[in-house]
């Protein structure tokens, strides 16, 4: 009997902010706040997740900036 395990990334896109100057590229473009999500896999099914990062990229260049908790939560609740 063979168990099937491993992991999955999967790139959830919560909103899409109003274009700022990015720091990397200087381009004036839409900026997108996401989560990314970790999950343990059992069979090709996805059963939990163990690790979240937060964050806003960059639609020209895909830069990523990281956010704390603290602050994606507050400007998910800004947006919303």
């Amino acid at each position: 009997m063979f168990i099937i395990y491993g992991t999955r990334t999967d790139l959830k896109t919560d909103a899409e902010l109003q274009p700022i100057q990015c720091e990397n590229c200087g381009h004036f473009a839409p900026q997108m706040l996401f989560r990314k999500i970790w999950r343990f896999t059992l069979f090709h099914i996805p059963t939990f997740g163990f690790c979240q990062k937060r964050g806003t990229m960059c639609k020209n260049c895909g830069k990523i900036h990281p956010l704390k908790k603290r602050q994606y939560k507050e400007i998910r609740r800004n947006i919303a």
